[in-house]
């Protein structure tokens, strides 16, 4: 599949390009990645910063604005 342009990207339900429904075509779309430390830090760590080794939280959010069919 070739590149598109955000406001051409379209939305379909089913489990085959030949048999699924149109749902909607969307106007703008925002992909967010992200990925933060974990802060291990405890009372017995004298006021020193302690991360989780090998250890992170992982956060995918994806937001679209546009129209759609009933």
């Amino acid at each position: 599949m070739s590149a598109q342009r955000g406001r051409l990207m379209l939305i379909y339900i089913g489990s085959a390009v030949d048999s699924a429904n149109l749902l909607g075509g969307l106007k703008s779309t925002t992909f967010t990645m992200n990925n933060s430390v974990i802060d291990v830090s405890t009372k017995d760590t004298l006021g020193w910063r302690e991360l989780l080794e090998d250890g992170s939280l992982k956060f995918f959010s994806i937001a679209c604005d546009g129209i759609f069919k009933d």
